[in-house]
């Protein structure tokens, strides 16, 4: 199975625009005759939306333009990150969208409230799971610090391809010390991680993408490089695993070209 990972730059506060570059990518996985695609969090509205989300006509506005990317491609699952209100309660989500309809949605369970991070001023936490089956294969969903935290990863038994979807900002060295935590940290129980990051800047924040695939046995088993908006398919059946010892010996000798991609970017 052939999936479809989207780093891209989404702009705050620009559906429209965001719309259009889900759509862009929505073909590009289509054209490479992929079944998943995924998208970074909140990449409808961009993040970090802050106040914008205090807005309900925004958020609905959010939740429209959803229904209109699952209306425009109903053969593709696309996994789309956008703020919901449910029950009086506004939610970090991730939704799964299939066949025309929101089939199936997720509530990022671990707000992260330090540095940079405000989200328990807007966002309430989920409390539940979220898998789905595609051809035999069983996914799990995360967002960002739900992977650093130890209940949701625990909550999913049995899966095939975690998905934790990101934004998170870039740190000098940040590459290697997410793949270090990773291993010192998570227990992936035998399941594959994709691990997709948006790119871009916003006010003082900018976010590398570095995004990757990853297990316990092998490591790193594919990536796409920092600051880069790219699109890139993976196929389930073809993984190959690199060298992830080269990969991140090469990221440190080149974190001078790599950071003025970031400042070019930002």
């Amino acid at each position: 199975m052939k999936i479809s990972l989207a780093q891209i730059n989404p702009t705050v506060g620009d559906i429209q625009t965001n719309y259009e570059l889900i759509l862009k990518h929505a073909k590009i996985a289509e054209k490479s005759n992929a079944e998943i695609l995924i998208t970074p969090e909140l990449s409808i509205c961009g993040y970090p939306p802050e106040d914008l989300l205090l807005n309900t006509d925004f958020i609905d506005e959010c939740n429209n333009t959803l229904l209109k990317i699952a209306k425009k491609f109903p053969s593709l699952i696309i996994i789309v990150g956008h703020p919901r209100h449910y029950r009086g309660s506004l939610y970090n989500s991730a939704s799964v969208l299939y066949k025309g309809k929101i089939k199936k949605t997720y509530d990022k369970q671990s707000l992260p409230n330090y540095g940079v991070f405000d989200e328990k001023r807007y966002f309430e936490p989920g409390r539940k799971p979220l898998t789905f089956s595609h051809k035999g294969i069983k996914f799990g969903l995360l967002i960002c610090e739900d992977l650093w935290a130890k209940e949701p990863i625990e909550k999913l038994v049995n899966i095939d391809y975690i998905i934790c979807i990101n934004a998170s900002p870039y740190e000098i060295n940040k590459y290697k010390s997410r793949i270090d935590e990773l291993k010192k940290r998570v227990s992936l129980k035998n399941s594959n991680l994709i691990y997709l990051n948006l790119v871009g800047g916003q006010d003082d924040l900018l976010f590398d993408g570095g995004s990757f695939v990853y297990n316990d046995k092998c490591g790193l088993l594919d990536y796409i490089e920092q600051f880069k908006s790219k699109n890139k398919i993976i196929d389930t059946k073809n993984i190959i695993n690199i060298d992830s010892r080269i990969y991140l010996q090469k990221i440190l000798k080149s974190q001078i070209g790599i950071l003025l991609d970031g400042l070019i970017l930002a």
